[in-house]
């Protein structure tokens, strides 16, 4: 409501693109027609929207967006196009056959997993199903379809031997496992444990990082040395916060050509975002961000405990 009140006040000439779900339909046992649903009743006709049977409380709040849209159109002539999307399987129809030009794109939120277009297989847009497509969160790190992100490690490691692979322990370190049952996007987290003294787990001198090293210089503004720009990304979850009392990130090219800054401690043992702006990392060296292929995190406990690791990436948003 306050975007309609905001757009009918301020900028009444505005096209609102609403992105709606057909789940606000529920499943009638007739058509869905395109929007709209002509009414012949005792002998009078009616043009109606096509009614809502929402099946949960999230599709009913989609439910209310459209009634407060459609408020806005007839009442304050408001221009509103509410796209109502459902899965399609398939990567083609007959009519998309004809010609390639027809072929569809898929437009993707990577934070929310929405898109415009969610009829092809073929996610990344290449005209190939072959395996580089679209993963939960954003897209296969060595296919990258967005220009504002790039993952360094989404911890979706096969086993937990392959994970303790690619990262090596140092101090009261204990071997880094995955869980599969707790973590924010794909199908597993890295979880990193420790006992009761400094700890710290990095990228293996022989491995790297997995499928690196990657280049961020478009996203941190520089090949080299200090970034400019960009933010480096993750998700942590602590088994225990209180036995937290610093935490360190460090992120480079190599062990002695990198970037690190303290982690602002969490406060609870839920699953937290962190930020950290590249211009805010001291440097050590000259990390060359075309070939970043190390990373770090370091523990300073009061007691024993570990944290869960998700979704390493640059971005710069």
């Amino acid at each position: 409501m306050n975007i309609t009140w905001a757009v009918h006040k301020f900028a009444p000439e505005c096209h609102i693109i609403k992105l709606g779900t057909m789940g606000e339909y529920g499943t009638p046992n007739i058509d869905i027609e395109e929007g709209w649903l002509e009414i012949e009743h005792k002998g009078r006709k009616g043009k109606f929207l096509f009614p809502r049977a929402a099946g949960s409380i999230y599709h009913t709040t989609k439910v209310m967006d459209t009634d407060l849209l459609w408020f806005g159109v007839r009442i304050w002539g408001l221009k509103v196009t509410d796209l109502m999307q459902g899965p399609v399987y398939g990567i083609e129809t007959e009519e998309s056959k004809i010609d390639d030009r027809l072929r569809t794109i898929f437009n993707y939120d990577e934070i929310f997993t929405y898109s415009t277009d969610p009829t092809s297989a073929d996610s990344d847009g290449d005209g190939l199903y072959d395996g580089h497509e679209l993963n939960d969160y954003g897209t296969d790190p060595l296919v990258d379809d967005s220009s504002d992100y790039m993952y360094l490690d989404e911890m979706e490691y096969s086993s937990s031997s392959v994970i303790s692979t690619y990262y090596t322990l140092g101090g009261s370190a204990s071997s880094p496992s995955i869980d599969s049952s707790d973590y924010v996007y794909g199908s597993y987290s890295g979880v990193f444990p420790w006992s009761s003294s400094r700890s710290w787990w990095q990228s293996s001198t022989s491995y790297g990082l997995y499928d690196g090293p990657y280049s961020v210089s478009s996203l941190v503004g520089v090949t080299s040395g200090t970034p400019s720009q960009g933010n480096l990304g993750f998700w942590l979850k602590t088994d225990d916060y209180s036995a937290l009392t610093d935490l360190q990130i460090q992120v480079g090219s190599s062990s002695s050509n990198y970037g690190y800054a303290s982690v602002t401690l969490p406060t609870d043992n839920e699953w937290n975002y962190y930020s950290i702006p590249f211009t805010s990392l001291t440097i050590n060296g000259t990390p060359a961000w075309t070939s970043v292929d190390f990373l770090r995190f370091t523990v300073n406990p009061s007691g024993s405990s570990s944290m869960n690791v998700d979704s390493v990436m640059v971005n710069d948003f």
